[in-house]
């Protein structure tokens, strides 16, 4: 059996944003976690936690406009979970099933999760259409449909309405694209 996967890294978002990441592997699944920065600024926080299966089993996110919590019902069954804002809660429920997905606009390693578990499934230039909740980058959510297109090895396009970005992934579905390295010594 291999180690579980510890890494730390850091990249450039196509707005010119940093991000900050690491994600450890662990005997529930996968956790990752992520800031973003702008000019020297916290502009986003990220934790992601994923099963075994690399389903999401968590997602929050945290910025200006408030705190974001999205997690799937026992069931699988349903998507629930909040937005805290400072003029108070919105309450969040959509429908949900192993098939679908997660898209936070501006945070690539939501999409890079989902791609990762497609991976096996897809050859390269196969578009797979998967229900999915967005994540917008006011914390607004909505229900829609996301592609995810594999164009060859590690890359991938993931569109979501007008929303598409291109990501990079190694073997074990990190970003390719960023500097990297190892969490513990």
């Amino acid at each position: 059996m291999s180690e579980p996967l510890r890494r730390g890294g850091r990249g450039i978002l196509p707005d010119g944003a940093r991000i900050s990441w690491s994600v450890a592997e662990g005997t529930r699944g996968r956790r990752w976690r992520a800031v973003t920065t702008f000019d020297g600024r916290a502009v986003r926080g990220l934790l992601l936690e994923l099963d075994q299966a690399g389903r999401p089993t968590r997602l929050e996110v945290t910025a200006a406009d408030g705190l974001l919590t999205l997690h799937p019902g026992p069931a699988d069954d349903g998507l629930h979970g909040n937005v805290v804002r400072p003029a108070g809660v919105d309450h969040l429920a959509f429908a949900w099933t192993p098939e679908h997905v997660l898209f936070v606009e501006g945070l690539p390693l939501v999409a890079a999760a989902a791609v990762h578990r497609l991976a096996a499934q897809a050859g390269v230039g196969e578009a797979h259409d998967r229900p999915a909740v967005v994540v917008d980058a006011a914390l607004r959510c909505h229900a829609t449909t996301c592609r995810l297109t594999r164009l060859g090895g590690g890359r991938w396009r993931v569109e979501s309405g007008a929303a598409a970005i291109e990501i990079a992934l190694d073997p074990d579905g990190l970003p390719a694209d960023d500097e990297g390295w190892p969490l513990e010594i």
